[in-house]
């Protein structure tokens, strides 16, 4: 269940008392071929913030974002967890 909190120091160094979304599960087939995975938000460039086995992922090596969500380089394997944080708009 993702949350949703305003915070003068929120994740990622911006303040300012933006609205994040923390620890949301993005929408996407996990079963080691699926690259492409959605969120509920439409959100800010460059505040995605994606977690792969509990490991932060890197923007622009590990995963890609998009327009309604990001595109991981390499598929997940079936059963693995990805959670995602960002900034909403």
């Amino acid at each position: 269940m993702s949350q949703w909190i305003t915070s003068p120091s929120a994740p990622g160094g911006v303040s300012g008392g933006e609205n994040w979304i923390v620890n949301q599960i993005p929408t996407g087939a996990i079963d080691g071929s699926n690259l492409s995975f959605i969120v509920a938000d439409l959100y800010y460039a460059g505040t995605m913030m994606v977690y792969l086995r509990n490991l932060r992922k890197t923007p622009g090596i590990d995963f890609t974002e998009t327009a309604t969500g990001f595109n991981f380089i390499e598929p997940p394997e079936t059963g693995d967890v990805i959670i995602c944080d960002y900034r909403k708009m």
